[in-house]
């Protein structure tokens, strides 16, 4: 036999063993695990919208910038940073309204839409009364949140990964196969792990149905408990 054959020969020889651990394919599960963390907000967010409506329309930007800095001054008052005022919207349009079929211009209609930080939830109740005593203002929505959201959601990862692991030693008792080891994990399904990265997180509100009663000139407002949750899709390797 030539030295060229007998090299291919073993070569092929040395390859069977690996060849054959390829087509063994390695068992695996992948398991859908989901983590929560309840916490009271530290924080609450209002968004309000200023609005000033004329004819003339010198009229209305002179409107809005008096009643902006008005809007300002009323904030600091309550204690409100300037940095947690932040001006999420400007318009300025022409406004119309129907009258037996007819439009009629009404005038210029110039909104600032803000988005207001209130550190001090002491002072919501308050602070939000006073807001709709303002003819010019609108209140247009109250969400809270927390000013570690970002750790929070961390938390709520590392949970989603203890209950995958837990689940995974449970199914493992009614298995043959008794050891595992992480091959991945990841915010979206493993079948799509091609695709961006989304997280699937959401927070909640779940709020208070008994309120204190509040004190003249204020209004009741509960901030009951913020549920982040994280969601994980680990896969596990199994023999």
């Amino acid at each position: 036999m030539s030295k060229i054959k007998q090299f291919l020969l073993l070569t092929v020889i040395a390859l069977l063993p690996a060849l054959a651990m390829a087509k063994t394919p390695c068992k695996t599960i992948v398991l859908r695990s989901e983590g929560s963390v309840e916490v009271a907000p530290d924080m609450a967010v209002i968004a309000v919208g200023l609005t000033c409506l004329d004819k003339d329309i010198e009229v209305v930007r002179a409107c809005a910038d008096k009643k902006s800095h008005e809007l300002y001054r009323q904030l600091q008052a309550f204690g409100i940073d300037t940095n947690d005022i932040r001006t999420t919207a400007v318009s300025l349009r022409k406004s119309y309204r129907w009258d037996n079929g007819k439009q009629l211009f009404e005038g210029y209609e110039n909104t600032l839409t803000y988005a207001v930080t209130v550190r001090q939830l002491g002072t919501l109740g308050e602070l939000y009364a006073a807001l709709l005593t303002n003819e010019y203002l609108s209140l247009n929505g109250l969400h809270y949140t927390h000013s570690q959201m970002a750790t929070l959601r961390n938390d709520a990862y590392m949970q989603a990964l203890e209950n995958a692991d837990v689940l995974a030693d449970r199914l493992l008792q009614a298995l043959p196969e008794t050891t595992k080891n992480i091959v991945r994990v990841s915010n979206v399904k493993i079948d799509d792990a091609a695709m961006p990265s989304v997280e699937e997180v959401s927070a909640d509100v779940a709020y208070n149905t008994t309120a204190a009663r509040p004190k003249l000139g204020s209004v009741a407002v509960g901030s009951g408990l913020l549920t982040i949750r994280a969601v994980l899709f680990v896969e596990y390797g199994i023999k």
